[in-house]
C-alpha cells in the first residue's frame, strides 16, 4: 500500500466540489443532464478523486463508495436528484478496464432493455444490477448509470435525462474517448477487473497491466480512425501472453467507437474458439461468412449494437466489439469487419 493512500486525508469520504474543480482532475468528461423532471433538483454531488492503488486498513467501503472487488481506487462523479418523494442517482466515470461488455454492463442480468436515443448515440433502460429501473449510456467516452433509488420514473423520463446529457465543462474535450492514455489500470500498473467483454465468453481479465506500448497509428477504416493502440503482455499462469488491441472513432462522432484486439488462440488468456454465448438476454447473434471466414456475431440490437464479433485466422483469434449507434448497424459492422478478416 502506498503512502500516497495511507495518509491521503480526502480518501475516508468523496468530496464536494464544482465539476470544474472536478473536471481538472477527471480521466473522463464529466456531463450534466439539461433536462431533469420539474418535481426534482440537485441535491447533492460528489467527486471521488483518482489515487493509487490500496486501501487504509479497516476503511469502510460502503462509506467512500469503493468497489470491494479491486484495491484500484478510478475517480467517479455521483449526482443525486430528489423531490416530491422521487429520487434518482447518476453516476459517471471511465469504463476502462474491459470492452464495455456490449454497452448494458449496468443491466447485464436485465429481461428486458429498451433503446434510449441521444442523437446517433444509444442508450439503454432496463432493470440494474440490484433489481431496481435503471439505465446506461456511454457518451465521449463517458459511462453515465442511472439508477432509480426512491418512487418511479417512466422509461420516457429517463429517455429524456439520458438524452441531454452534455458537457459540463469544455476543458474536458481535450480528453480523447476511450484512450488508452487515460487508462487507469495502465497507468498504475494494476490488473484490472474479470468481467463480461461483450456478448461472447471471453474468460480471462485484459493485460493492462503489463502494457509494453502506447501508440496511435493513424489507421484508417472506413471511416474510423485509430485514436491509440496497446502491445500488452502478462503471465497466466507461468506461461506468457501477448495481446495487441486498438480503438477506433468516427470521424465525425465522439460517441461511435470499436475496439479491435488479436491474440494468439494458444495463448492461456485467450477464447474459446468457436465462441461461447454469454448467460444474457441476447437478441441477436449468427455466423456470418466473409471472404470464405467465419466469423460469429451477437449484439444486443442489430439495428445499432453494441456488438461482439469473434473470428480466427492463421492461429490468431480476432474480437471486435462496439458501441451502441445509429451508426452500427449490421451492414456497417460487417462491412468494417470486412476490412479486418
Amino acid at each position: 500500500m502506498s503512502e500516497q493512500t495511507r495518509l491521503n486525508p480526502k480518501f475516508e469520504r468523496p468530496e464536494q466540489v464544482s465539476r470544474a474543480n472536478a473536471q481538472s482532475r477527471a480521466n473522463f468528461l464529466i456531463l450534466y443532464p439539461k433536462a431533469i423532471p420539474d418535481d426534482i433538483a440537485l441535491v447533492i454531488e460528489t467527486f471521488r478523486p483518482e489515487l493509487p492503488p490500496g486501501r487504509p486498513e479497516g476503511i469502510n467501503l460502503e462509506l467512500v463508495k469503493a468497489s470491494p472487488w479491486t484495491d484500484a481506487n478510478p475517480c467517479t462523479l455521483r449526482s443525486e436528484f430528489a423531490g416530491n418523494g422521487r429520487r434518482l442517482r447518476i453516476k459517471q466515470f471511465f469504463y476502462d478496464w474491459a470492452p464495455p461488455a456490449a454497452t448494458i454492463a449496468a443491466l447485464w442480468d436485465s429481461p428486458d432493455l429498451a433503446p434510449v436515443f441521444c442523437g446517433r448515440t444509444v442508450g439503454w433502460v432496463g432493470t440494474d444490477y440490484k433489481g431496481g429501473r435503471g439505465a446506461s449510456i456511454e457518451r465521449y467516452g463517458t459511462q453515465v448509470e442511472l439508477s432509480v433509488l426512491e418512487g418511479a420514473f417512466s422509461d420516457e423520463e429517463i429517455g429524456e435525462v439520458l438524452g441531454s446529457l452534455q458537457p459540463a465543462c469544455p476543458e474536458g474535450f481535450d480528453k480523447v474517448p476511450r484512450s488508452h492514455q487515460q487508462n487507469y489500470w495502465i497507468r498504475y500498473r494494476v490488473p484490472p477487473l474479470r468481467t463480461p467483454h461483450g456478448l461472447w465468453v471471453y474468460p480471462h481479465r485484459r493485460a493492462y497491466d503489463g502494457t509494453s506500448v502506447i501508440e496511435t497509428s493513424g489507421e484508417r477504416i472506413l471511416d474510423w480512425w485509430c485514436a491509440s493502440a496497446v502491445a500488452m503482455s502478462a503471465e497466466y499462469d507461468d506461461c506468457p501472453h501477448r495481446d495487441h488491441e486498438r480503438v477506433f472513432l468516427h470521424k465525425t462522432d465522439r460517441d461511435a467507437w470499436a475496439i479491435v484486439s488479436a491474440i494468439p488462440l494458444d495463448s492461456p488468456a485467450s477464447f474459446a474458439f468457436p465462441p461461447v454465448l454469454e448467460e444474457q438476454q441476447i437478441k441477436y447473434h449468427e455466423t456470418w461468412d466473409i471472404d470464405a471466414c467465419q466469423v460469429f456475431a451477437a449484439a444486443v440490437d442489430p439495428e445499432f449494437g453494441g456488438w461482439d464479433l469473434r473470428w480466427e485466422a492463421d492461429g490468431i483469434g480476432h474480437s471486435l466489439w462496439t458501441s451502441a449507434s445509429r451508426l452500427w448497424s449490421r451492414s456497417s459492422v460487417e462491412e468494417f469487419a470486412r476490412q479486418l478478416v
